[in-house]
C-alpha cells in the first residue's frame, strides 16, 4: 500500500530534526527526497575548517541538487583564520543559494584598514540580495582595534526585513558611509546591550523609524535613554509588537521606566512583553510602579500581553486595577494575559489575584 504523499510528508516534517532517519527516509524512495532535503540541508553552518571545501563545492558542483533547499546560512568569521579569505572568495558564487532568506553570523574581528572592507563592505555579504533575516553575534574588541563599519554591512542586504543582534560588545561602531540608507522594508528590530545606541540612532537620522512595526529592547544603559527616549516618540503609533525589559530597582548604570517608556504612545500595539528584572528583599521592594506604568496602555487592538517577572516582589501588590484595566471593554480583542516563567503556586495566586482575567479565559500562567 502505498501512503499519500501529503501523509508522508507530514512524517518527514515530524522528524525534522532526526538527520540519521531523514538521511534512511531519502534512501527509501526518490518521492521522499526534496522533502527530506528541505530540512536536511535547511540550514548550512560554515567556518574556518569546511569553508574551503564550501568554496570547492560551489565551483565544481554546476549541477548540485541540494542548494534550492538551503534556506539559512550561519557564518563563522575570525580576523586570525588563515581560511577567511574563502569566504570572499565564494561571494560570486552564492547568489546561487537562492532559497537562503535567513543569515546568521558570528564575528570575532578586529577591525583595521586592511580587513574592513572584506568584512563589511565587500565579499560574502554582497552575495546574499535575498536575505530578509540577519542575526548578528559581534566581537570587535582588540588593542588598538577600529570601529567597525557594522551599519555599512547591514545597508548591503536590500532585501533585510528582520535585524536581530543576539550581543555585540561594548566597542566603538564606526559612522557608517554617506548615504547609508537603510533597507526600505526593515521592519523589525531585535536589538541587544551596545546595538541600541548605534541602530536607533541610524535609523532615526533617516527617518525610517516609523517603519518599524516590532522593536525588542534589552535592559537599556543609561547612555542610550535619551536615543531610546526619541525613537520611541518618533516611533509612536507605528509600532504593533512592543517587547523589553526594565527594572525598578536601579545602579548606577540602570534607567528609570518613566523617563523613557510610556505606553500611550503606542495606540496600535497588538502585542506587548514586559520582562521586570528587578532584584530586591520583597520586604524591601517598592512595588508601586507597575500598575500606573502599565495602565497607560491604551491600544484597542491589543491582543496578547505578558509579563515576566519575580512574583515574590508582588506578593502584597493590590492586583485589583490591573485586573479591571484589563478585562474592561476597553481592549475588545484582547486574547491572552500571560505571566511566563510562573510555578503553579504562582497560578493559583494569579487566578486568586486576577479574578476577571481568569473568569474570561484570558489569564495564562506559566
Amino acid at each position: 500500500m502505498r501512503l499519500p504523499q501529503e501523509l508522508v510528508e507530514e512524517i518527514i516534517d515530524h522528524l525534522s530534526r532526526d538527520y540519521s532517519a531523514l538521511k534512511a527516509f531519502s534512501l527509501v524512495s526518490s518521492h521522499f527526497v526534496p522533502r527530506c532535503r528541505s530540512h536536511l540541508f535547511e540550514t548550512c553552518t560554515l567556518g574556518p575548517k569546511n569553508i574551503f571545501a564550501f568554496h570547492n563545492l560551489l565551483r565544481a558542483s554546476r549541477g548540485c541538487t541540494f542548494l534550492p533547499h538551503v534556506r539559512a546560512i550561519t557564518a563563522f568569521r575570525y580576523s586570525w583564520s588563515d581560511n577567511d579569505h574563502y569566504f570572499t572568495a565564494i561571494a560570486p558564487d552564492l547568489r546561487r543559494l537562492t532559497s537562503v532568506r535567513s543569515l546568521a553570523m558570528k564575528l570575532n574581528i578586529i577591525v583595521d584598514d586592511a580587513n574592513a572592507d572584506a568584512f563589511f563592505r565587500t565579499g560574502f555579504v554582497t552575495g546574499f540580495p535575498n536575505v530578509t533575516e540577519l542575526v548578528l553575534t559581534c566581537n570587535f574588541d582588540g588593542y588598538d582595534a577600529q570601529p567597525a563599519p557594522l551599519i555599512d554591512m547591514i545597508c548591503m542586504l536590500p532585501a533585510l526585513e528582520c535585524l536581530v543582534v543576539r550581543e555585540m560588545s561594548d566597542s566603538a561602531t564606526g559612522a557608517p558611509t554617506t548615504p547609508a540608507l537603510p533597507p526600505k522594508g526593515l521592519r523589525t528590530l531585535k536589538l541587544s546591550a551596545y546595538s541600541v545606541g548605534p541602530i536607533l540612532s541610524w535609523l532615526h537620522k533617516y527617518q525610517h523609524l516609523p517603519r518599524v512595526q516590532s522593536l525588542s529592547l534589552p535592559l537599556l544603559l543609561r547612555r542610550d535613554a535619551p536615543v531610546v527616549r526619541a525613537a520611541l516618540q518618533q516611533l509612536s503609533g507605528a509600532l504593533l509588537h512592543f517587547e523589553f525589559i526594565l527594572t525598578w530597582v536601579l545602579d548606577y548604570s540602570d534607567v528609570d521606566p518613566l523617563t523613557v517608556f510610556d505606553l500611550a504612545l503606542h495606540p496600535n500595539l497588538t502585542t506587548l512583553s514586559i520582562t521586570d528584572r528587578s532584584w530586591a528583599d520583597p520586604e524591601e521592594f517598592d512595588d508601586c510602579h507597575l500598575i500606573p506604568f502599565v495602565t497607560r496602555l491604551a491600544a484597542p487592538a491589543l491582543e496578547a500581553v505578558s509579563f515576566t517577572l519575580d512574583l515574590a516582589l508582588y506578593r502584597a501588590l493590590n492586583w485589583e486595577p490591573l485586573d479591571a484595566f484589563f478585562a474592561s471593554t476597553r481592549f475588545p480583542a484582547l486574547r491572552s494575559v500571560a505571566f511566563v516563567r510562573s510555578s503553579p503556586q504562582d497560578g493559583d495566586f494569579l487566578h486568586h489575584a486576577l479574578p476577571r482575567l481568569s473568569s474570561l479565559g484570558v489569564l495564562r500562567v506559566g
